[in-house]
Order: structure tokens, then sequence, then C-alpha cells
């Protein structure tokens, strides 16, 4: 679009007709006795205008109106054929609109302007937008013009209707065909017009419509993500949070048109942004609420309130005064769903699949890799990639679904699911919950360390299954065997809170299934013990082990491996609590059926009760046997494990603390820098073995006399272990120990004596008895007092051990040492 260097547009339809009469510039200027012929360039350049008494010579010279030739006020354009109203409630879609306006005038040196098709759901706004345009930016243009293409007979209708409005000779043309095509022959050689084609959704009937040369500005809008080589596509998201609840204060007249958002009531506001976001950000579904409010003067919190129990029927009803708005969104989506069913009944089970997913990442593979599970009609279909590519392309069309081909993801917009949930009963609802729960289970990984990737990318879509599980109260092995391994993956990243639940539930639906399921059983209570163990909570992670073991030995053949695994926890758990004996002849058990085995998952158990082993005789002060085991166990790990793997940072930590033990700081540090490595790299750094790792290397500092890097590493290992909520109080203790003892060295006994008071309270409030090490620290702030020569203290402490050692030998409390 040409401007002109004061800013003015030309007049081409004053050109159009003097070209169309085959007459030069100064034939005109002859006919209506201008005296310079230059004027009449002047007035096609829209560099002046002409006076009205020329206007009028020119009116009559060519049979139009001064209208037709142009000449307008400032605020009119002379063809305008819009048939609604601006809407004074369009909220936000600044940033879209400028981008449909930067997509039309960029193309604006060449002669082909691509068409913009504005794609997106229904009620998300796209015929609104399209309009607003048409009103912020009519100045550019001297004809707008809106055209209906729902149907090819209202297509046809509008377009010919082009003719009258623009006042051609071919208007009256009995041959509709003719009248068309002097409608695209005036848009062809024209550029300052805009053409809106609303609602074609079937994109192929404006292929014949169109003029073969677009210089003119096209706008389509369509839910078809598919626009091919008819036009560019823009997508119209939802509305943001702000944007929603904006538009849904104004339009339920909770504030006036042209309040700002921040001078809403603070409660209003709370109301509006959680509706927003209950609505996914719809305008048409916002729309609806504002009319209800407006109505009915309920308020946004009864409206709120309503919603949330009873929202199937508010989706439904609309605003009386809205004859000329769209229907409500459930009208609106439900004739998309029985469109998709008609065109492809894969693509609309597919649909009623996805309705029960998280909504914005859905890997292709929960699909693709798991539709062994998704039932008779739609298994066999979408495992081949062309039919499920098929699918897609069809859901697409109506813009129910999006698709990222980069990461393999789609997404569906969460109103539309729950819209789509409201259409089915509940069995229909129960089978495809169930269905997208097998489809989980069968490619969620195992939760191991080299899975981590697979599991996060699977993570969201694992959660919403556990909620299925719990809200639909399914009992079957593949809903136990999928929370067992999101809990397991869950437990490794230090999300201790979650994997708990997650196992408590397996355990639930496992406890129905039994005795057909006790090998799953077994695995589940040993990975709640473990997650027990790793969170110091040793007594009940070890009646979770002999509970374990027990089913085992009733169960299963003795060489199975789920004996082996779960007498290496039951071992592992005993020696944490210094039942030396007892660890070593279970691991001497567990290491026999290891011995008799070739398997790599049998390799990597023996390198593990290994390393309990070689723990024992460390503890024990026994450091030559110590370090050749826990050599030994490292070997056998290198052979079979990455290394990076976690697994080799144990090692590495493991044999730093042995060499730390003899005095070879230096081997030590070497050793447990690259255990904090591993851990970084796999877990991130606010993992809690970090945290484990960092309190080592203090300790190690700390011995050197290097206090300040020790305090640095042991208040970052603090740090660490706080910041992870799902830890245990008691894990706290390690640093917290180390900044005591720490302080004590330096003679800094007030600070000294402040940690050692928070462990005494987190020792006497733990979840579990924590006797031997509350003894133990109790001990150690008894010599404090005594070097400070502090008899009175002295004597309070040896009062307070006095009482632990009874509980303790009242309750037969293993001891405890870390």
């Amino acid at each position: 679009m040409v401007k002109k260097a004061n800013g003015a547009l030309p007049n081409e339809l004053l050109t159009y007709e003097r070209e169309h009469h085959h007459w030069t510039q100064e034939e005109v200027a002859q006919m209506i006795e201008v005296p310079d012929p230059k004027m009449i360039g002047r007035w096609e350049r829209g560099i002046t205008q002409p006076s009205p008494h020329y206007r009028r010579q020119l009116a009559a010279l060519f049979g139009k109106s001064t209208r037709e030739l142009g000449f307008v006020r400032k605020d009119e354009i002379p063809f305008w054929s819009i048939p609604s109203r601006r809407n004074l409630f369009f909220t936000g879609r600044d940033a879209l609109l400028t981008r449909i306006h930067s997509s039309l005038t960029t193309h604006k040196s060449t002669t082909l302007l691509p068409p913009q098709a504005l794609s997106g759901l229904g009620g998300i706004g796209k015929t609104q937008t399209a309009l607003e345009y048409a009103y912020r930016y009519a100045h550019e243009y001297h004809t707008v013009a809106w055209i209906r293409a729902d149907s090819p007979d209202t297509l046809a209708s509008d377009f010919t209707a082009l003719a009258d409005l623009l006042g051609l000779p071919e208007r009256n043309m009995q041959e509709q065909n003719h009248i068309i095509n002097a409608v695209k022959q005036w848009l062809s050689v024209m550029t300052r017009w805009l053409l809106i084609f609303d609602n074609a959704n079937t994109l192929d009937i404006l292929q014949e419509i169109l003029p073969a040369t677009c210089p003119g500005h096209i706008l389509i809008t369509t839910q078809s993500h598919i626009a091919g080589t008819l036009a560019q596509t823009i997508e119209v998201d939802a509305m943001t949070v702000d944007e929603g609840a904006y538009f849904l204060l104004r339009r339920a007249k909770r504030i006036d048109l042209h309040t700002p958002l921040h001078e809403a009531a603070a409660t209003d506001l709370q109301h509006a942004r959680t509706l927003s976001q209950a609505l996914g950000g719809v305008p048409l579904a916002l729309d609806q609420a504002g009319a209800y409010i407006e109505e009915t003067a309920c308020g946004l919190a009864n409206y709120l309130k309503i919603y949330q129990h009873r929202h199937k029927e508010l989706l439904q009803r609309r605003g009386i005064t809205d004859a000329d708005h769209p229907p409500p969104v459930t009208t609106t989506w439900s004739l998309s769903f029985e469109k998709v069913q008609q065109t492809s009944p894969t693509a609309a089970s597919l649909l009623h699949l996805l309705a029960f997913a998280t909504a914005d990442a859905i890997p292709e593979e929960c699909i693709t890799q798991g539709a062994a599970a998704l039932g008779p009609q739609l298994a066999p279909v979408i495992a081949d990639q062309l039919n499920f590519d098929t699918a897609i392309k069809v859901l697409r069309h109506f813009s129910l679904l999006r698709r990222n081909s980069d990461i393999s993801m789609l997404s569906i917009h969460a109103l539309v699911q729950t819209v789509l949930r409201n259409t089915m009963d509940e069995h229909t609802q129960r089978q495809w919950s169930e269905r997208w729960v097998r489809a989980l289970c069968l490619i969620f990984p195992t939760g191991e360390f080299g899975t981590y990737q697979q599991c996060e990318r699977l993570l969201s879509q694992g959660i919403a299954c556990a909620e299925l599980i719990r809200s639909w109260q399914m009992v079957f092995l593949e809903a136990a065997q999928l929370l067992r391994t999101i809990g397991k993956y869950q437990k490794g990243r230090g999300r201790y809170k979650q994997a708990l639940t997650l196992f408590q539930q397996a355990l639930t639906i496992l406890k129905e299934l039994q005795p057909t399921q006790h090998i799953e059983t077994v695995r589940c209570l040993r990975e709640m013990g473990d997650l027990f163990e790793v969170q110091g909570l040793y007594n009940r992670a070890e009646t979770l082990f002999q509970q374990a073991i027990t089913l085992c030995e009733e169960q299963l053949d003795p060489s199975h491996i789920e004996i082996a695994l779960t007498l290496y926890k039951w071992a592992e758990v005993c020696i944490l609590q210094t039942h030396y004996s007892q660890g070593l002849a279970i691991s001497q058990r567990a290491l026999a059926l290891c011995e008799l085995q070739a398997d790599a998952q049998y390799q990597s158990l023996q390198a593990e009760i290994l390393n309990n082993m070689a723990y024992v005789f460390l503890r024990q002060k026994d450091y030559r046997q110590a370090a050749g085991i826990f050599q030994q166990a490292m070997l056998i790990h290198k052979q079979i494990l990455d290394p990076f793997h976690p697994d080799m940072a144990i090692h590495y930590n493991n044999i730093a603390f042995c060499h730390f033990e003899q005095g070879n700081y230096n081997d030590a540090e070497s050793f447990y820098l690259q255990a904090i490595a591993i851990w970084e790299q796999a877990f991130g750094p606010e993992h809690p073995d970090v945290a484990h790792g960092l309190a080592n290397l203090a300790r190690l500092n700390a011995a050197r006399g290097n206090y300040a890097q020790a305090e640095q590493d042991y208040q970052r290992s603090l740090t660490i272990i706080s910041a992870a909520q799902e830890t245990a109080e008691v894990k706290k203790v390690m640093p917290l120990r180390g900044l005591a003892k720490l302080h004590a060295m330096q003679q800094h006994y007030q600070q000294a004596e402040q940690y050692y008071q928070q462990i005494v309270h987190i020792l006497e409030h733990a979840l579990e008895p924590q006797y031997p090490k509350l003894l133990e620290v109790l001990d150690e702030m008894l010599q404090l007092a005594r070097e400070q020569g502090e008899s009175q203290r002295v004597e309070h402490l040896q009062q307070h051990m006095q009482e632990i050692r009874f509980l303790m030998s009242a309750s037969n409390t293993a001891v405890l040492i870390s």
C-alpha cells in the first residue's frame, strides 16, 4: 500500500474510472474545464482534493457519486459493508492485531499479497478479532467488506453483492458467474481494499472465488489449521489470564468500559482471574459467564461456586440479549465433535481418549507406543503412523488439537476436554480413563536413572493418571504398576512426599488384588522402604523390607531376583542402624544368589551388596579390607554403567571416606569432588545427594583446618536440605552437627551450642525415635560443657543422657550412626 510523502493515500477509485473510460488526465481536465491538467494527477495521487465544484463535475462526467469516486470525509469509507457494530467489550489482542497488520502490509512491494487466515477453535475470538481489525484499520482502505463463507451459497451471494456495493455495471446481469468475474476483475486492479471471509471452515470453496491476483488484503477466519497454499495461517490463542479477567469484568458490568484492570475491586479481580483460568481464556465462554452474571446479578464469587459444581449446565447457557452472537461453547464445539465423528471415527475416538490427558503436553508416543491398550477399535488403527497422522489432520482441521512436530507433542484446550467429557456417560468416561492409564503403563519407563529424561517427559501425564486412578477407584495391575514406577522416579529426584503418596496408592490397589500380584507387591514394598531409608526413617524401612522378604519366601522361587534385591535393601538398613553382624549375614545370602547368575542386573546388584559390606569394615576401622571391597564393587559397575551414573558417585564417595579415615586428605578430596560432580550432573545442584556430598567435603576441609570453606560447604548442604521440603527434618542433622563441631573446634562455643540445640530439637521431635544419635549429640555437648567448666550444665546433660538410655532400653531401639 503506497503512501505519498505527506502521508496521503492515492485515490485509485478516481484513477480506475478514468482508465476504465480510456481517458487521459489531460482529456479529463479539458472536459471539466480544469485550467491546469496536472491537477488531475494531484487529485489521483491524493496530494490535494478537488473543490466541491470539481467533485460535482467529475461525478457527472463518470456517472458516479462523489462517494464512489473516493471523495468522502476523513472519518468515512467510500465502500463499507460490515454487518456488525464494533464490539465495545473487545479486550486485548493488541499484539495479534499488530501481527495481522504487519503480515498484510510487509509484502506491499509485491503485486501478490498472501491472504491471512485466522485459525483456531470455535469461540476463541477469530471473528471478533477480524471485526476489530476492520474498524481499527479502516482508514487505510477505500473498500471494506464482510463475506460469509460458511457455505458455497452464502459465499457466492455475499461476493456478488459486492457488485452492488461498488456500483459495477455488471451488477444486474442474470448470470452469477459474470457478476463474480466482474468483481474479481475490479479487485485485481485495486489495492486499497479489505475483504474478510468469515467462518470459512471449508477453505476449498474459496479457491474459485478469490481473484488470481490479489493486490488488496484478504483476511479469513477458519477453524482449520490447514490452509495449504491458499493462505498463511495465524493461530488465535486463548486470552491470557489477565485479558480474560478484564474482559469478564467489563462484560459483567463490574467495571466501566474504560476503567483500567488494576482499579477493579480486589476480590472481584481475584475471582475474575480464577474464572478466566477455569474457562481457559475462551472469549465465548467468558462472554457467557459475563452475560449470566449481568442478568442474574449473582456476582463473580457466586458464579464461581456454581461453576465448580454445575459447569455442564452453565456452559450450555447463552445470554438472552445475545441473539446475534454465536451459540454457547457447548453447542459450538458439539457441532465440531459431530463433524469429526462423521469424517473419521478414528479421529473421534482419539479425541475422546485425549479428553483425559493433561491438556498442554501430550507426548505422541503415549498414543503410538501405547496403542495396544487403546481398545479394539482405536488400537489396530492408531498404531500405524499414516493412520495416526490422518486422525491428527482431521482434528487440526477443526482446531481441536495442536501438534508440535519438533518435540512430538500434542495439546488440546482444557475447556474442550471439559465439554467433551460432559458429552460422555459415566461408563464411557471410565472406559477411556482406564485406557489412558493402561497406555501410560505400557510406555512409562522403569524409573531408573538412565530413564529420567523420558520419565520427566511423561511425568505430567503420569500424575494425571494417578488422579484418574484415585477418582475412578481403579483396581487393576497396570494402575498399581504405573503408580509404583512414577513413585520410583519421584523418589530418585528427591520428591519424597509425592513418591510416598504414589506408593501408598499403589499398595492400596495391590491389597485388593492379592495374592495374584505378589511380585508387584514386593517391588512396591521395597521401593517404599527405600523411600523411608533415604530419609533416615530406618525402623519404618526395615519393617517394609521384612514384609517384602516374607512375601518373597512364601510366593517366589528361592533364586528369584526379587529375593536378592529385597535382601540387599534389608541388609543395608540393618547396617545403617549398626546391626553389622545381621547386615553382613543378610548380605552374604543376597550375594550368594547373585553369584549364581550371569545377568547384568545381578552383577549390578552384586556391586551394591559389596559396597554395603565394605561399609561395615570401614566403620569397624578395617580400612584395608574396606578399600579392597570398595574397589571390587567399583570395577564391577565400571564394566556395566555409564561413567556418570549416580551409582558411580556412591563408589567415589565411599572410597573418599575410606581415604579420609586414613588421613589421605588429597585423595579423599579428589574422590569427593568426582562424586559431587556426578550427582550435580545427574540430579541438579539442589538434590539431597549433593547435600550429602557437600557435608562430607566440609568435614574434610574442617579436618584440614580450612574452616571458612568448611562453613560454606556445610551451609550450602543445609540450604539444599531445607529447600527440599519433602526431606525429613532428621536429614538436617548431618550438616548441623558438622557446623556445631566446626565452631567448637574454633572455640566459638555459643554458636556451637546453638547448632546443638537445633539438633536436639530435631531428634526429639523426629518421626521415629532417634535415641542413639541423640545420645551421641548429647555426649558431644557434654564434652563442650566440660571444656568450658560448666559443672551445672554437665550435670544436666548427664541426667538427660540417663533418661535417654532408659527409654532406649525400654523400647529396644536399634543403634543408629550416620
